[in-house]
């Protein structure tokens, strides 16, 4: 549950909620699944400066979309739709999470 050793809000946050998934029995498997994709979000977001998960809006996540678009692997093709779909599903969850505790309002 590792995030980088990020210790801005959006670190803390995202530790803190890796944590939770993991007192209510989710599969080790989708907490690492999860943990990738939230260094990800994470390392994108902190080289554009947003430290805190108030700092994100929609905007922010349709540049994140894109990104992941624009992502090419070796073979100079694109990132699959499953695995876009995947890390924004990953971000769209950790964000209700943060609603549902009120460390964010909805």
């Amino acid at each position: 549950m590792n995030i980088g050793g990020d210790y801005s809000e959006m670190g803390v946050m995202m530790r803190q909620y890796l944590q939770w998934m993991t007192q209510k029995h989710y599969s080790k498997d989708t907490v690492v699944d999860y943990t990738t994709s939230l260094k990800f979000f994470n390392r994108w977001c902190r080289d554009r400066d947003l430290t805190a998960p108030q700092d994100i809006t929609l905007g922010i996540l349709e540049k994140y979309q894109h990104h992941l678009a624009s992502i090419r692997n070796d073979k100079k093709k694109p990132l699959n739709i499953d695995s876009q779909a995947k890390h924004l599903t990953v971000v769209r969850m950790f964000f209700r999470w943060l609603a549902k505790c009120n460390h964010l309002l909805y």
